[in-house]
């Protein structure tokens, strides 16, 4: 057994899985910052829920849901965002097809939303809220963007290469650390 090429291919293995810890830790943090950020400084908007998905996935203790919204900006004509995000059970209550929350928008990139469901709407929401309630769904033919970036999945595709990469390198060397080795034959 060759000592070097297996503690070369657990030390791979062990790497591989390191970097992946640390890159879902630094994932949550910055989307948690964006969310932060974006409740902060971005721009008062109302959402209503068309359909809402469960896609099996926990993040945070929480499940991942799938949505269809129509957003309601002020002062801009109403568009669909297809997202998915984390939501923690307990605004489940909140979020059934056809209510209406309050959030805000990032007026650069109107793909990047927060909704706010921790607060308490204002008058002004509640009135908005019936408002937006009342009215019909947009056409079909109605703009849909989706909130996937093609940056976050170019950095997710190079760390599961990355990680593949390592995690590959790490089993055959552990592999080939057992199969003997004849010199001079």
């Amino acid at each position: 057994m060759n000592q070097f090429l297996f503690s070369a291919g657990v030390a791979s293995i062990f790497i591989g899985w390191t970097l992946v810890a640390i890159m879902l830790v630094a994932y949550v943090r910055a989307l948690n910052g964006m969310k932060a950020h974006l409740l902060s400084h971005g721009k008062p908007a109302m959402f209503k829920v068309l359909t809402i998905t469960s896609t099996s996935t926990v993040a945070n203790n929480s499940p991942v849901v799938r949505f269809v919204l129509e957003v309601y900006p002020p002062g801009a004509p109403p568009y669909q965002l297809r997202k998915s995000m984390a939501v923690p059970v307990i605004f489940f209550g909140r979020l059934q097809p056809g209510s209406v929350v309050p959030g805000t928008i990032d007026p650069q990139h109107p793909d990047k939303i927060a909704l706010d469901l921790g607060r308490i709407p204002t008058l002004e929401e509640q009135a908005s809220a019936a408002r937006i309630q009342s009215q019909p769904l947009l056409p079909d033919n109605t703009l849909i963007i989706d909130a996937t970036t093609s940056r976050e999945a170019f950095y997710f595709g190079i760390g599961l290469i990355i990680f593949c990469v390592l995690l590959i390198a790490g089993i055959l060397m552990i592999v080939y650390s057992s199969v003997p080795v004849h010199l001079g034959e």
